[in-house]
Formats: C-alpha cells, structure tokens, sequence
C-alpha cells in the first residue's frame, strides 16, 4: 500500500524526470511464448526469447565520481542514469539501454524507495566488449 510519502514524492520525481531527461529505450527480453509440448521444437529452444524495445525518459548520462570507481565493480568507463518506475517492465542486468544513439549494457540496478513504492532506478551502465556498440 502507498504511504503519505509515495503520493507526495513518486509524481514529483517522475515530473522531475520528465522535465530535465531525454528520451531513451529499454531494450530487454522478454519470453516469446508460454511454452507448448504439442508445437515445442528442439531446434528452436534456445530461441525462446525476443527482443523487447520500450521507449522511456531518462536522465541525462552521469559520470562517477573519481572515489566511486574501483576498477572492478565500477571501471572508468561506467556512467548511470536514473529512470521512475515502469509497470511495462522492470530493469535487470545484461539488458541493453539505448541513449544519444549509443548502446550500453545494464551491469547494475538499484531501486530507490520513497516508502512502500520504487520512486526510480539507477541504472549502472557499460560500453565496450559487454554491450552491443
């Protein structure tokens, strides 16, 4: 159930969002079909999935503070963006996030919560040999 400080503060940060981001696309996947033994095909099992572009606003593409970088968990070329809280999908690691015609793949996502409700997510973001660009 909504808290007092969901209601207040979940329409503010995605006003906020809206207002100061750009547009974006989510790029994750998402099960083709429920699986069915009378049509199932070994030879395309491991295709089970598709691609699932989701246009979003995001916030611009923020650099780590030098103190946040370590080499292994955060590498040099990390950057985040934070994204509100979508029912049409949920961020998860290894998906692709599309920004300024640049691919980047999702290495980490972190929830924030104003209460009982996710407000936004920042999603820890990675180009080079990990993503599709």
């Amino acid at each position: 159930m909504a808290t007092p400080l969901d209601i207040s503060l979940v329409p503010k940060i995605k006003a906020l969002i809206d207002k100061l981001g750009i547009s974006s696309t989510y790029r994750s996947e998402a099960e083709s079909a429920p699986y069915d033994p009378a049509s199932f095909d070994p030879d395309t099992a491991d295709h089970a999935t598709s691609t699932v572009d989701t246009v979003i606003v995001s916030s611009p593409i923020l650099a780590y503070e030098s103190a946040d970088i370590d080499g292994t968990v955060v590498q040099v070329s990390d950057a985040y963006v934070f994204i509100y809280d979508s029912e049409v999908f949920t961020p998860a690691n290894n998906d692709l996030f599309v920004i300024v015609g640049k691919t980047w793949r999702v290495i980490n996502t972190e929830a924030f919560y104003t209460g009982e409700l996710i407000a936004a997510w920042k999603l820890q973001l990675r180009k080079g040999a990990l993503s599709a660009d």
